[in-house]
C-alpha cells in the first residue's frame, strides 16, 4: 500500500490510498488509487493479442514506454495475461479475468504446449534439430522432450526458420535452447498455445475467444 507491504490490521482510504496486488505471473493489479483496475461491466473475459516486440507484459514498466495495455482500451486494464512473452517476443498472448482458467493454463503439472516460430542465424543441421526434440541441458536443468521442425532456410541471409513446441515456460527458454545447440535467435514469434492459434490476427491488434477457442486452449476441443 502506497508503496510499502500492507500487514494485517492496515486500512485503506479507496480515495486516497494506493493499494495494489502482485499477481503469481509478475504481474500487478491496482485495487484503489488513480490506476485502478475499472469494473468489469463490458470487459471480455478472453482475448488474443498478436503483441508486437518491443512491449512489455506489465502494467508498468521503469525502464520502457510501451507496455501491452497501450495496445488496448483502457477498461481491458482489469485483464492480465496468461504467462508472459519477453520485451524482444512477438505472437499470440492471452489475457483474462478468469484465475481459474489462467492458472490451468499456467500451471506446471498441465504442460500445455507453447508453439514458436524462430528465425535463427547460424547452420541448423538434423544432429541440433534431434538436440531440441531430446531435451538440452540449461543453467537451471535439462528441458524436456519437445517437438522441432526445420521450416525453411535462406540462403541468401544466411538464417533459417526453425519451428519448436515446449510444454515448460521457463524465463527466455526457447531463446536459451537455441543457443545451447550454437544457434542465435534474431526473431522469435509464439504462434499456438494448445490447439489455439490466431494467424490471421494482424500484429498489434486483439480479438475476443470464442468459447471453442477457449476450450481449444487446454485441449478440450480440437482445432
Amino acid at each position: 500500500m502506497n508503496g510499502t507491504t500492507a500487514v494485517v490490521g492496515d486500512s485503506a482510504n479507496p480515495d486516497e490510498d494506493i493499494v495494489e496486488v502482485d499477481l503469481s505471473d509478475g504481474s500487478t493489479i491496482a485495487i484503489t488509487g488513480p490506476d485502478a483496475n475499472p469494473p468489469g461491466e463490458g470487459v471480455p473475459h478472453y482475448i488474443a493479442l498478436n503483441k508486437p516486440a518491443g512491449y512489455a507484459c506489465t502494467r508498468r514498466d521503469p525502464h520502457l514506454k510501451r507496455t501491452i495495455y497501450d495496445l488496448l482500451p483502457d477498461n481491458f486494464r482489469i485483464l492480465y495475461s496468461i504467462g508472459r512473452l519477453d520485451v524482444d517476443t512477438e505472437g499470440l498472448l492471452l489475457m483474462t479475468r478468469d484465475g481459474e482458467l489462467a492458472n490451468r493454463i499456467m500451471h506446471p503439472s498441465r504442460h500445455v504446449p507453447k508453439t514458436y516460430r524462430a528465425e535463427v542465424s547460424g547452420r541448423v543441421t538434423p544432429e541440433k534439430i534431434d538436440a531440441l526434440r531430446d531435451g538440452v541441458l540449461l543453467s537451471d536443468g535439462p528441458t524436456l522432450t519437445a517437438r522441432a521442425r526445420l521450416i525453411s532456410r535462406h540462403e541468401r541471409s544466411g538464417t533459417s526458420i526453425i519451428e519448436l513446441t515446449i510444454t515448460e515456460g521457463r524465463k527466455r527458454q526457447v531463446r536459451r535452447m537455441l543457443e545451447a545447440v550454437g544457434l542465435r535467435c534474431e526473431r522469435l514469434k509464439r504462434t499456438a498455445i494448445g490447439n489455439l492459434s490466431i494467424p490471421e490476427l494482424p500484429l498489434g491488434d486483439w480479438t475476443v475467444l470464442t468459447p471453442g477457442e477457449v476450450a481449444m486452449l487446454t485441449g478440450e476441443a480440437e482445432p
